[in-house]
Formats: C-alpha cells, structure tokens, sequence
C-alpha cells in the first residue's frame, strides 16, 4: 500500500506540474523562443501571445470562444476548432483525476507514515522520469502513439500551412516534455529531502 501511494503521489507531481505549466504564460514563450514561432509567424509577440491567452482560457474553460482574429484572418479553422475542445476535455479529465488523485493521497496519509511515502515516491517517479525519458528519445512515434490512443478519429493531424501546427510546433512538445520531467523530479527529490524533517522517527523501504 505504501508503494501505491508513492506512485499516487509521483503521479500528483506530474499531473499537477503539467497543468501547472499549460496554464502559465512563461512557458510558452520559452518555448515560442526556442523553437523559432516568434520568427516564423507572420505577427508580432504581442499578437502570438494574445493567441497563446485565448488558448489556454479555453483549454481550462474560462472561455468558449475561439474564433480569435489576428490581422483580419481567422486564425482556426474547423479542423483545429474541432481538435482544440477535444482537448479541452482531456484536460477536464485531467483535472478530475488530479482531485481524485489527492484525495486518496490524503486519506493514505493519514494511515501510513509520511516519511515512508516521501521516501517511496522518489524510485516511483524515477521510474516513470525513465518512462518518458524513453518517449523523447522517440518523440514522433511517441507523439503519433499518444495521438492513436487519445483520439478516435483523423482531424488531430494537420498539415504545417494549419496556424495550430505553426504555433504549437513539435519542439515546442517535445521541449514542454523535457521541462515537466525535469521539475517533477526536482520536485520528488525536494520532498524526499523533506522526509526526516520535523521528527526522528527512521523511516525503511
């Protein structure tokens, strides 16, 4: 029991940071920088921006609209439209299983000892920080697989003349990718750290 509220815990770093960095600005322009959007795409950062907000207010339901206009063009289409809510679910989902995941994360510790879980948790998330150390090394199988899986239907794939394909290109994935691994196991290490503080209890695997 104790493992599996380890795991539930690596799993909590990981969903919590994801949707952390989904939802924060900074982010994505990083990753605009490094992958070259700012430069290829015919606006200005401002405009890129603006586009990223409208996005990410939609994938996190503070807004149902996404027919956003940059320069008198529609910068969606149906297609991307279509693709765009059906992520937006995923990311409900998400965010359900996050709730669930702490609750039962809560109740668990309230019967075994922190100390062990904290300790635990770290081989758990190294093991899933090796998983999808894997996926990038793969990154466009990976990424093709996770789309397989995910979707039921061809509209996820877009040609690179879709603004969604220029905006969100896949180095953006992929270094988004990397930067949640990284922190959840900055995060893991930090609370394995935090194991023996505030008591002297000896916690054993």
């Amino acid at each position: 029991m104790r493992w599996l509220l380890a795991f539930t815990l690596s799993l909590c770093l990981l969903l919590g940071i994801f949707l952390f960095l989904a939802d924060f600005g900074y982010a994505y322009q990083f990753l605009y920088r490094i992958s070259g959007v700012y430069e290829e795409l015919p606006w200005t950062s401002e405009q890129i921006e603006e586009v990223t907000w409208q996005i990410r207010n939609y994938l996190f339901a503070r807004s149902d609209n996404l027919f956003v206009v940059v320069d008198g063009e529609l910068v969606f289409l149906a297609q991307e439209i279509f693709h765009l809510w059906e992520v937006r679910f995923i990311f409900h989902e998400l965010r359900r299983i996050f709730l669930g995941l702490l609750i039962l994360l809560a109740i668990g510790l309230f019967n075994y000892s922190y100390k062990v879980v904290f300790r635990r948790q770290l081989f758990t998330t190294c093991g899933i920080f090796v998983l999808f150390g894997v996926a990038a090394i793969f990154f466009e199988k990976s990424f093709l697989w996770m789309h397989q899986l995910l979707f039921n239907n061809p509209y996820w794939g877009f040609t690179y003349d879709h603004r969604l394909i220029q905006l969100l290109k896949e180095g953006f994935f992929r270094g988004f990718l990397l930067i949640t691994m990284v922190l959840t196991l900055l995060v893991s290490i930090f609370i394995y750290q935090f194991r023996d503080k505030g008591g002297s209890r000896a916690s054993y695997l």
